[in-house]
């Protein structure tokens, strides 16, 4: 990426795409005398205990802001390292209830557009009715960049010196054990406190985009997300 290769990046496009019930998992022995409830309501509305907020949290608006912070908070992180960006300018959104038409308050597909300063478009999408797999690429006007499996394409490019090629990646990618070097050395770690800040609110920012249907800025300097 840092090298230019790619050419001018306008354009990135991820996508989670599963198609099982992999949060229906059973509740009937979860008892009310086995949890602390107020506890685990912390500083939450008081309710009554319901043992579907514990095995399938997922649903639930209490636990979760749905399928942005469930996982695009996976992905988004490496869009910003990859092009070097902080926060997105703006957000926008939809998503409905298509396929698991069960008891749950998050949509089971969405799709959101995040707006970068540095000039590029970001499309982040999920669906639980498919099950194709990801999707990570990276479109530059020199050439294409397959995040999923390391490929340089020079698909698309225009005067092009992108030729098919896998990237050989270096480093440690062991997010513990870099921690714990960290921890001995007093270096800041690769994966350090402002990415977690960042792709927070860009996640943040799609959820309530897609909840709200307006689209949501952001202020980096003043740290306020509002609509407009």
């Amino acid at each position: 990426m840092a090298t230019g290769i790619l050419g001018k990046i306008s354009r990135v496009t991820v996508e989670n795409n599963f198609n099982h019930a992999r949060w229906a998992r059973p509740y009937d022995n979860c008892k009310a005398a086995d949890v602390d409830w107020d506890a685990y309501l912390f500083n939450g509305p008081k309710r009554e205990f319901d043992p579907r907020l514990l095995r399938r949290w997922h649903l639930y608006k209490m636990c979760t802001n749905g399928l942005a912070g469930l996982w695009m908070v996976h992905h988004i992180d490496a869009v910003h390292m990859l092009l070097g960006s902080t926060y997105p300018a703006s957000a926008v959104a939809h998503g409905g209830t298509y396929v698991w038409k069960e008891d749950r308050e998050h949509c089971d597909t969405f799709h959101a557009l995040l707006d970068y300063p540095e000039e590029y478009l970001v499309s982040w999408a999920m669906g639980l009715g498919n099950e194709s797999g990801r999707v990570f690429t990276i479109y530059g006007t020199k050439g294409t960049l397959d995040v999923n499996d390391w490929t340089l394409l020079p698909a698309g490019g225009k005067n092009t010196k992108v030729r098919d090629q896998k990237i050989v990646v270096e480093g440690n990618d062991d997010h513990m054990g870099n921690w714990l070097e960290c921890i001995r050395s007093r270096e800041r770690p690769n994966a350090d406190i402002q990415y977690g800040h960042q792709h927070a609110v860009a996640t943040i920012m799609a959820a309530a985009a897609q909840t709200t249907g307006q689209r949501q800025k952001y202020d980096p300097e003043k740290r306020i997300m509002f609509t407009g």
